[in-house]
């Protein structure tokens, strides 16, 4: 990805003006990444990626997120969306794998006494045997993009960890 190099270019650059912060190169090169930076993102805008959606009443499915756009990742979700991260989630897929959830699925009951069926599987990533904490609702996966939590992307090698969860929790019906 063109903007994963351009990121260690900066750190590169970073590093080096803070030896010769006067260095007129440097200083060029960095307006340069900016612009560049800058139009690789505009460039990503609006762009769809896949991910894998695992719903409440054990359904798995491939969804389209666009991960730089909030609105629509609460689109997705139906509604404020929190991103957790847990050594269960690490330790499953061997990779830095985050969960996007309800901002309310910690909470056992609405305000209007209504208790939500816990999601199993997101509840299993969560920590549950060790929190005691269930996830209500739907979760969405994704993964940090050039290692940093900020930028989300879908998980790669899509049909693979879906076949892992699958084969994990058999309950688990795609749609």
């Amino acid at each position: 990805m063109i903007i994963n190099f351009l990121m260690r270019k900066w750190e590169q650059n970073e590093l080096a003006l803070e030896q010769e912060p006067t260095s007129l190169l440097l200083l060029r090169r960095k307006v340069a990444l900016i612009k560049l930076i800058n139009l690789d993102l505009k460039k990503k805008r609006g762009v769809e990626m896949k991910t894998i959606k695992i719903t409440a009443d054990n359904k798995i499915s491939i969804v389209d997120v666009d991960f730089s756009n909030n609105r629509a990742i609460m689109d997705a979700m139906g509604g404020p969306v929190e991103v957790v991260t847990t050594n269960e989630l690490y330790d499953f897929f061997k990779c830095p794998v985050l969960m996007m959830l309800d901002k309310n699925g910690y909470k056992p009951k609405d305000v209007n006494g209504f208790c939500p069926s816990a999601n199993a599987v997101a509840s299993f990533l969560y920590g549950y045997v060790k929190t005691g904490i269930p996830i209500l609702g739907d979760v969405i996966l994704a993964q940090p993009a050039g290692g940093r939590i900020e930028n989300l992307e879908g998980v790669g090698e899509l049909e693979e960890k879906m076949q892992m969860l699958m084969q994990r929790f058999s309950f688990l019906e795609t749609t």
